[in-house]
């Protein structure tokens, strides 16, 4: 073997004893063992606490945006001092958003609103009009929240003042600070409401408007008009959440910049003023593609209630069009989201074809189309640009600076540097893929060629060639990213960036290309890696092949296991449309303008002869549909059980009424590190009544049930993905904004911190859906119109949160990418843009991320609710991506008369899904078909149930109580509600040949990685002025090595036998001078090894072949060792070749 120096500072020769270990046999100094490793103690609240701020007001500086700076106005010379501040919302900003994703500013945490951001950098603001926009009196109400009494209608107004109320002496105050202007425009988000597409006024008593609410309002307008008349600099700031139409803010010559400052928390508020004096250089790149239209947008045609494409001509109102008709007009009853008058829909204007709508907005049978498919965001407008472009050079230029067009692309953002980027090396450039699970590996120079320090981000897209007829493809996707280090002017930094193949293939769900294959697949023909500055231009690219016959991939790459089509010519679980059903129409690249998505008219909506829709919606679903029945049409046969399938695993309950005492039960503390799948659980599940399972599934009620008898502690949940604990965190878009994966780690190390601090290990958050639309009411809380980019950060942010024992029940599952209509309404979506797009990012924080947690959605996909859709939670969650843990539901309605909870909040049908617990807590007994019977299965005990006068058996159910009761468990069992007690993080500890904290491997192939310790950890230097006597290293058994990997000697080495994606945790115990027990210090990484690969060639049988999630960015650079003794260390023999 190789032999290697360890810089080790003081090694083992020299006293420090490394404690050998394997996966199967592990003997820790002292019984040490702990989850969770942190560089902060969860007890010290007051250094958390200016551990957050910092850290989000450093996110403020790297997710903020510029963009627009003419003629280099920004940053501002010595010589402005004095600046007038204008807007309303200038003096209460928008620092949140309303419902899930609110917040408030918790003690300990110092607020940072616009005025002092702008003092502490050193300007003096205008004092009359921070007064006059304090007094409601003189300037107005200003603006209103969106969500009004949970209508899902908003009433959101942008409060801006009239012109008419500035006062001559105000205005006179103007000259005193006249070096700049600022012009402050908010706009809020809120759960429960979209942003309006029509009629946004500044007052609720203004007449009707014709504008939408994220373009300027008339007041904003005239307003800034005025402020051209006085000053010569004007800053625009643009704090929301969403994206804002800028045509005239981009092309007024008067506005001199414009800064994206998203929704800043607490504190992040305070980049503003470094921007504007230029101690800091923006580096944040936009998350969504800034179009100059929104109305002309494909998706703009297809969103919350279409009323927006219904406008009366004559009165200037509005009418929804989202409602189902049956063949004889009559509107489809839908009694689970109306049940008024037996289910049957009333009339709100029946001249409008409109009927009235009933739980929180919702009108009955209530659908939405996602007819652009994978056409959304900048995956259609750089498609169309590019197309145009082969067709007629300068035809895309045209039209992408038309009104259909874009003013700030995907991924744009400026600097105040200049930088070069060129790709030095790919290991595919030139060549044909020989490997089906082939690693694209990039090497990028970044070059910093201006007059001031900066960041830039590393874009990497994929091209993929497109064939007429074909399978669907848009021209580019996002594949890579990577932040840089801070560059003085003149230096340079080389990053590398690897993804995996498949991670870009396309789904073809239809067979599209005729090749008799439907999965993911890679077509023949040449592909290009383009590295751009943003999704539009680019600095430098590579071409490979893919040979004839394209390759295809079946498994998935962290699991192995199939992939299939779940929601293609399913029956009611179809995520189309049927052909006697609603009109759907794809949009395909192969025809733009003939299939450009419309509005759907009145027979658009009328369903045909044989439709089966209001069937389905009427149907009063009960287990006896699975039970009793062999057909799967309402609930699939995959989850069907038997009495032989218990009888043959052993599986049994308590007798009711005869539950265990503590003494004879399995305590709750021997559960921990057992892997869910290991037949332990089983048995610990066999030692349970039913009625204690059918308790602890129903009681949830935002936390996880403590269970007296096995010792189970209660461990509370909490919602809020921007405020968990004390911190009141930068919105979602500004985390993604930074395209900085570290610190979006950092803030999930934080997420972790807060939930000790608190006691509470259960965090509804972070939110992963898809800004879809500019005018998704909940874009503040999500990150990105780009899966990748969004299942990437919040991927990081769950890992480190998870890795300290939070349990994530990040959200919503899924397709719920407006607030319009999301308790039922019907999402359709074909089972390609599903999977590449809505469905990707959830697949990556579970994977990448190893979540425990998912939190499912509202709405429908298809005619099944998502908590009820076994496909979505246990085939393609459970099944193919390998998701172990708990699914929650969306705040549920038990008990609201609006809607009969047996057709829509189906428990039966839930529990049968494998949805584990519901997020309220009402009790759902009364809603189970079921009840237990002592003498049924034998004598033994088991669930039964009453139909048509019989009695029968429900192992089907039973299965799935108990499988519900396994994964909520199991969540708890490894979460900080069992251990709350930190290990602090070693500083200096490094882990060589890992690379920014992760480390791929592959099966029966070696690893070797060393373990480094700085020299400041050696015996005989101090810690916490103590001396160090000795130091022993071990592997943390709750994060054990895979099989096949010892840790010995400092090195973690070995072939793993098998699949593994986990953190592994080295723990440091430094014996100390006058102590009796070690002080534990720890270090971690992750570890992958994907499964093994069979045929892995191209061109030859494709059975079993997968390929797989990009890996990290890895950022290439050089250890620098700090220990003064090098020695040469010599593995054990049996270990040496």
């Amino acid at each position: 073997m190789n032999k290697k120096l360890l810089l080790l500072g003081v090694l083992p020769l020299l006293g420090v004893a490394i404690v050998s270990q394997q996966a199967s046999a592990v003997a820790l100094p002292a019984k040490i063992q702990n989850r969770f490793i942190s560089d902060i103690a969860y007890t010290d609240t007051s250094n958390y606490n200016a551990r957050a701020q910092a850290l989000n007001i450093e996110i403020a500086r790297e997710g903020m945006t510029l963009l627009k700076n003419k003629d280099n106005t920004l940053p501002f010379s010595n010589a402005i001092k004095n600046i007038s501040v204008f807007g309303k919302a200038s003096t209460n900003l928008q620092l949140g958003g309303g419902g899930s994703g609110s917040g408030n500013v918790s003690s300990g945490i110092t607020k940072i609103d616009l005025q002092k951001s702008l003092t502490d950098a050193g300007f003096n603001i205008n004092p009359q009009l921070t007064t006059f926009y304090n007094n409601n009196s003189a300037s107005g109400n200003g603006r209103t929240n969106g969500n009004s009494g949970w209508k899902g209608i908003s009433e959101a107004t942008v409060g801006e003042t009239p012109v008419d109320n500035y006062s001559a002496s105000l205005k006179n105050s103007f000259a005193s600070y006249n070096d700049a202007a600022i012009m402050l425009i908010a706009r809020g988000g809120t759960e429960g409401a979209d942003c309006k597409t029509y009629d946004a006024r500044d007052n609720a008593r203004d007449p009707i408007s014709t504008r939408h609410y994220l373009e300027l309002s008339k007041n904003e307008d005239e307003l800034l008009d005025m402020i051209g008349q006085y000053f010569d600099k004007i800053i625009v700031l643009i704090n929301s959440g969403n994206v804002f139409e800028c045509a005239r803010l981009e092309y007024d010559d008067q506005v001199s910049a414009i800064i994206w400052m998203g929704t800043p928390g607490a504190n992040g508020t305070a980049a503003i003023g470094e921007f504007l004096n230029g101690t800091v250089s923006p580096s944040g790149r936009t998350t969504g593609t800034w179009m100059r239209d929104f109305t002309k947008d494909p998706v703009f045609q297809n969103f919350a209630d279409n009323s927006q494409t219904n406008i009366d001509p004559d009165t200037g109102i509005e009418w929804p069009q989202d409602t189902m008709f049956n063949p004889d007009g009559s509107p489809v009853k839908s009694p689970g989201t109306y049940s008024a008058y037996d289910g049957t829909p009333q009339w709100e204007n029946e001249d409008k074809k409109v009927v009235k709508y009933g739980l929180n907005g919702v009108r009955p049978s209530a659908y939405i189309s996602y007819e652009e498919g994978v056409y959304m965001d900048y995956r259609y407008y750089e498609t169309v640009y590019a197309d145009l472009e082969e067709i007629q050079a300068g035809a895309g230029d045209v039209w992408y600076d038309s009104d259909e067009g874009v003013i700030y692309p995907f991924g744009y953002g400026l600097s105040y540097t200049t930088f070069e980027q060129e790709i030095l090396s790919c290991n595919v450039a030139g060549k044909s893929i020989d490997r089906v699970s082939k690693q694209i590996e990039v090497s990028v120079e970044v070059r910093n060629v201006g007059n001031v320090a900066g960041k830039d981000v590393v874009q990497l897209y994929f091209k993929a060639p497109y064939i007429g007829g074909g399978i669907e493809k848009p021209y580019e996707v996002l594949c890579e990213f990577a932040k840089t280090d801070l560059l003085q002017p003149g230096e340079s930094q080389q990053l590398k960036l690897s993804f995996f193949l498949q991670d870009y293939a396309s789904y073809d769900f239809m067979d599209a290309n005729n090749n008799g294959f439907k999965g993911y697949e890679l077509d023949a023909g040449k592909y290009t890696i383009s590295l751009n500055k943003n999704a539009h231009e680019v600095f430098d690219h590579v071409n490979f092949n893919v040979p004839k016959g394209g390759i295809k991939y079946e498994n998935d790459r962290f699991t192995g296991h199939k992939v299939e089509n779940r929601f293609t010519d399913r029956g009611f679980y179809s995520s189309l449309p049927g052909i006697n059903d609603v009109e759907f129409t794809q949009m395909s690249r192969d025809d733009f303008e003939g299939t450009f998505p419309s509005y759907p008219t009145i027979e658009d909506r009328t369903l045909k002869e044989g439709s089966r829709v209001e069937e389905f919606f009427t149907h009063p679903f009960h287990i006896a549909d699975l039970e009793l029945n062999d057909d799967g049409e309402y609930v699939p046969l995959a989850a069907k059980k038997t009495k032989e399938d218990f009888i043959e695993l052993g599986w049994t309950q308590q007798p009711n009424g005869s539950p265990l005492s503590a003494a004879q039960s399995t305590q709750f503390s021997e559960m921990v590190g057992v892997p869910l799948d290991d037949p332990k659980w089983d048995e610990f599940l066999n030692e349970f009544t039913y009625d204690e399972l059918l308790n602890y599934i129903s009681g949830s009620s935002q936390h996880n049930p403590a269970l007296s008898r096995i010792g189970k502690p209660s461990s509370n949940d909490s919602d809020g993905p921007s405020k968990f604990g004390t911190m009141w965190w930068c919105g979602g878009p500004i985390v993604a904004a930074t395209y900085n994966i570290e610190l979006a780690f950092e803030q999930g190390e934080c997420f972790g911190i807060e939930g000790h601090i608190d006691n509470k290990y259960g965090w509804a958050g972070p939110g992963v859906n898809l800004h879809r639309s500019p005018f998704g009411g909940r874009n503040f809380e999500y990150y990105s119109a780009d899966p990748f980019l969004t299942g990437r950060i919040a991927g990081r942010v769950v890992a480190a949160a998870t890795d300290k024992g939070i349990y994530c029940y990040f959200k919503h599952f899924a397709v719920n990418d407006q607030e319009k209509g999301r308790e039922g309404a019907i999402s359709y979506v074909n089972e390609q843009a599903l999977r590449e797009i809505y469905l990707k990012p959830f697949q990556m924080v579970i994977q990448e991320g190893k979540s425990m947690g998912l939190m499912s959605s509202y709405n429908r996909l298809g005619l099944m609710e998502t908590a009820a859709s076994y496909p979505l939670l246990t085939e393609v969650l459970r099944d193919e991506w390998g998701f172990q843990g708990g699914i929650i539901s969306d705040m549920t309605h038990r008990g609201n008369s609006a809607f009969d909870a047996k057709m829509y909040e189906n428990i039966n049908n839930r529990v049968l899904a494998g949805c584990n617990q519901q997020l309220d807590g009402q009790s759902y007994k009364d809603d189970m078909n079921a009840r237990w019977d002592n003498s049924a299965f034998d004598g033994k005990g088991a669930p039964v149930f009453d139909y048509e006068g019989d009695e029968h058996e429900a192992y089907s159910w039973w299965y799935g109580v108990r499988n519900c009761a396994k994964g909520s468990l199991y969540i708890c069992a490894n979460s900080g509600a069992m251990e709350r007690t930190f290990t602090l993080s070693a500083p200096g500890i490094e882990f060589d040949g890992v690379d920014n904290g992760y480390y791929t491997g592959k099966v029966d192939e070696e690893i070797m990685i060393y373990v480094n310790l700085p020299a400041t950890l050696a015996i005989g230097q101090t810690y916490n002025n103590k001396a160090i006597t000795d130091i022993e290293m071990s592997i943390d058994p709750v994060t054990p090595l895979p099989e096949g990997l010892v840790f010995e000697d400092g090195v973690i080495y070995g072939a793993p036998t098998g699949r593994h994606n986990n953190f592994v945790h080295v723990l440091v115990s430094l014996y100390l001078a006058g102590d009796t027990n070690p002080t534990v210090l720890g270090a971690s990484f992750e570890l992958y090894v994907p499964p093994v690969i069979k045929n892995d060639v191209v061109g030859g049988s494709r059975k079993g072949c997968f390929g797989g999630v990009a890996t990290l960015g890895l950022v290439a650079t050089s250890l620098i060792t700090v220990g003064a003794t090098l020695l040469l260390l010599k593995k054990r023999e049996q270990y040496a070749e």
